[in-house]
């Protein structure tokens, strides 16, 4: 919705100052072009840039301050129950002046407390909440830690910021080593925690922080991922048959996208003609006549065009498309790393999502539904799925153990190759085991309560929100909010997520001799979030298996040594020329990739050169081999 910035000074005294607070809100216009707010006195320095999607008038700008004006807010984000919060408040005595979320977000937290008010929320949220009385802040991020939120803390301050780059005017930074060598050894994000730059970090997801000057700023959280682990919601579902729990998840993923609609602009949705998306948009149908649809379309073989004009055509809707080239997958490396704040090979669909969310604003759209999340929750990804040796292998009759046997013998058995000494807790020591940490705390927490026998499988939707989740949530936000464009999470609604969680394996996978998935066969992923779909579109649709998206540009890229002769890269290892050339002749693509990344980020970051500079650069040297029929 928004971009927040505050400095919070450690001598109350200082104040900060107001030419750079400036400078920061500018470089988060993008996020709100419909206003920019700025306050500042001895101590505190708030800064807001507004993309209104509820309560489009001035009176609901930010900073925003509560009636007895002793405390401010800046809140980036949606809650979609704030009506229903607004009406419990009311009858304790509250009024309202404005019809915004904001205004409920900050008098919920000052007549019942902060601790009362998070639980409650449901939403996306990041926010800084100023207390004029003792000069103290307080900032919060939502449950999955869809809205960003980065801090740097020194001897001097405590600032706050959407987006990395609105740090940048507040000193000079320098590379963190440590996390540089994460990047290049593993799969180059981080989920939270340390950042590519030293002494900026990523605000872990459920996590509150309180700061005073002069003080250490102290963490809390008021949720876990493990939080949503509920035994006897797993008993009860495992009561309940079939039909009942595919009307229950229709119930509750279709209430999630009535919620999610709520707005005071226009709210389109994305459609890449995969099942996900396909069943939001047909869902949103039902409440929104012709609501506007989205598509990137990658020519070539992979194409999905043809599915999502199938769903369109199906629900009666007006499908606008936009192309990608292989050079956008050039031209647009810088500004998408902009944006992101870290490189993104790890995400490659950055540079569509980031054209497409252009497509959107074009036609003036300001929010959009999507179908993340719904991979993590009801198991859509190969990864997750039992092949059928796996599958076989839990049921308890002998006649399919001997199958098994038979199968293993006419396919071989897959195994696992071990990690060869400590490749892996190197690998996690450069990250700060960020995620190894939070994946242990996880298991212990649910192996510690688990009221019946659990298995580390139960739980793999727990650990897929967390790794990988969220490198897609920053995806959308940094790319979308590009173009000052929302998305917004139908699949990340609280109910249906714990819901998601708790049901039955058998309900998310199904054996079926009929289903030939190549990632899997015989198996059908998401089973009951495709039951529902039956009931919205064509099992041509409804079934169709997941398809990675269809651009192999980033793998095609030709990345000459010359691109290095003068670069951060090599005077970061002190490469020789000899060095160089067997960096070079040797390194596979995808290394050369991450350290392609590493030197456009760094030259924008830490050397201060713009995303034109580095666009006229890779225009220069990199090209994009063409794609083989």
């Amino acid at each position: 919705m928004c971009g927040i910035f505050g400095v919070l000074e450690h001598n109350p005294h200082s104040s900060p100052d107001k030419r750079v607070l400036e400078a920061s809100a500018k470089l988060l216009a993008h996020r709100g072009p419909d206003h920019c707010g700025i306050f500042c006195e001895p101590g505190i320095g708030l800064a807001h840039t507004r993309l209104s999607l509820l309560d489009l008038s001035p009176r609901s700008n930010q900073p925003f301050w509560d009636t007895s004006q002793r405390y401010g807010i800046v809140y980036n984000g949606e809650i979609y129950n704030f009506k229903a919060l607004r009406t419990a408040l009311e009858r304790k005595g509250v009024h309202f002046k404005t019809t915004s979320d904001t205004e409920v977000l900050i008098e919920s937290i000052v007549h019942t407390g902060l601790d009362e008010t998070l639980p409650k929320l449901e939403g996306m949220y990041a926010f800084a909440l100023y207390d004029k009385k003792d000069q103290s802040l307080t900032l919060a991020r939502d449950r999955f830690g869809i809205k960003p939120l980065y801090i740097f803390e020194d001897t001097k301050s405590f600032i706050f910021s959407s987006e990395i780059r609105a740090l940048l005017p507040w000193g000079k930074f320098e590379l963190d080593p440590m996390r540089a060598a994460g990047y290049l050894l593993d799969w180059g994000t981080f989920t939270r925690g340390f950042t590519l730059i030293k002494g900026v970090k990523m605000v872990a997801p459920g996590s509150v922080i309180k700061v005073k000057p002069g003080q250490t700023a102290r963490y809390s959280r008021f949720f876990s991922l493990s939080d949503l682990w509920d035994d006897d919601q797993q008993e009860e579902l495992k009561k309940w048959g079939p039909n009942a729990i595919v009307d229950s998840v229709e119930e509750t993923l279709l209430a999630a996208v009535d919620m999610q609609q709520i707005a005071d602009a226009p709210v389109g949705a994305l459609c890449s003609g995969g099942v996900d998306s396909s069943l939001s948009v047909a869902m949103a149908s039902r409440y929104q006549d012709n609501i506007q649809i989205f598509h990137a379309h990658t020519p070539g073989k992979g194409s999905e065009l043809k599915f999502a004009t199938a769903i369109a055509k199906h629900l009666k809707l007006d499908l606008k498309s936009v192309n990608l080239s292989d050079q956008d997958h050039i031209d647009l490396i810088p500004e998408t790393i902009l944006h992101r704040g870290n490189p993104f090979v790890d995400l490659h669909t950055s540079i569509p999502f980031l054209k497409l969310s252009r497509l959107v604003r074009k036609h003036g759209v300001k929010g959009v539904l999507t179908g993340e999340a719904s991979d993590e929750c009801f198991w859509g990804f190969i990864r997750m799925v039992p092949n059928l040796p796996q599958f076989v292998r839990q049921l308890p009759s002998r006649s399919y153990r001997v199958a098994v046997r038979s199968v293993r013998r006419l396919f071989g058995e897959k195994t696992s190759l071990r990690d060869q000494g400590n490749k892996h807790f190197v690998e996690s020591l450069f990250s700060r085991f960020e995620i190894d940490l939070e994946a242990d705390e996880i298991k212990q927490t649910i192996f510690a309560r688990g009221k019946g026998s659990v298995k580390s499988r139960d739980f793999q939707s727990l650990l897929e929100l967390n790794f990988n989740l969220r490198p897609l949530l920053n995806r959308n936000d940094a790319c979308g909010m590009a173009a000052s464009v929302e998305s917004r999470f139908p699949f990340l609604d609280y109910k249906l997520v714990k819901l998601a969680i708790n049901l039955p394996r058998r309900h998310k996978v199904h054996f079926n001799l009929t289903t030939l998935n190549p990632g899997h066969p015989f198996m059908i992923d998401k089973w009951v979030l495709r039951q529902v779909a039956d009931r919205y579109m064509p099992r041509t649709l409804s079934r169709r298996y997941k398809l990675p998206w269809p651009t192999s540009a980033h793998k095609r890229l030709e990345i000459p040594q010359r691109f290095f002769k003068n670069s951060f890269i090599r005077d970061l290892f002190g490469f020789s020329n000899l060095e160089l050339d067997y960096l070079m002749n040797n390194g596979d693509h995808a290394l050369k990739l991450k350290l392609l990344h590493l030197e456009v980020w760094a030259q924008m970051f830490l050397n201060g050169s713009s995303s034109e500079q580095m666009v006229q650069k890779l225009q220069t040297f990199i090209s994009v081999t063409p794609e083989k029929d």
